[in-house]
């Protein structure tokens, strides 16, 4: 995986843990951009996933409003 590439995380038996830079780069997204480092967020985006997957959502309208909230999220982090 990238994040193991780019030495975020490193593979222990059978699990994932972050290097210190990995812990670096995550208080610095955690910190600028909270709201999307975050369990609720993650929790709607399974959500929608699964909403997606059960047929009851289309994706690409999903994926447009993911993308508009990244999007604008980012202009205000960037000034």
């Amino acid at each position: 995986s990238r994040l193991l590439e780019h030495h975020y995380l490193v593979a222990r038996r059978r699990y994932l843990f972050p290097t210190s830079l990995g812990a670096k780069v995550y208080s610095y997204l955690a910190e600028r951009f909270s709201d999307l480092v975050s369990e609720d967020f993650t929790r709607r985006l399974e959500e929608v996933m699964d909403a997606v997957e059960r047929g009851e959502a289309d994706y690409s309208e999903k994926l447009i409003n993911l993308y508009n909230e990244l999007r604008d999220r980012l202009a205000v982090v960037a000034g």
